[in-house]
């Protein structure tokens, strides 16, 4: 089951570790979770928003955009993904 909060979806428990499984990492998740909710978003701002560092979601961004799964434009001196 979705639910939708702030625009983020929160997937149940065990949606949540069939998500982790698949993608091989918990922030490889937040990050696609984070982007569909909010078409798009930079690195501080998704660690901000989890609580976590700033380079597991950088490192996970980086990886995902060479995979062709996401792209990025600049901002100013922001990389938006």
């Amino acid at each position: 089951m979705m639910l939708y909060m702030h625009h983020l979806v929160v997937l149940e428990s065990g949606e949540r570790n069939m998500l982790e499984t698949i993608l091989g990492s918990k922030s490889c998740e937040q990050v696609l979770l984070f982007i569909f909710a909010r078409n798009e978003g930079y690195p501080r701002d998704i660690a901000r928003f989890y609580g976590v560092d700033y380079r597991l979601i950088r490192n996970q961004l980086v990886r995902l955009e060479g995979g062709g799964v996401l792209t990025s434009r600049s901002a100013g001196r922001t990389r938006l993904y």
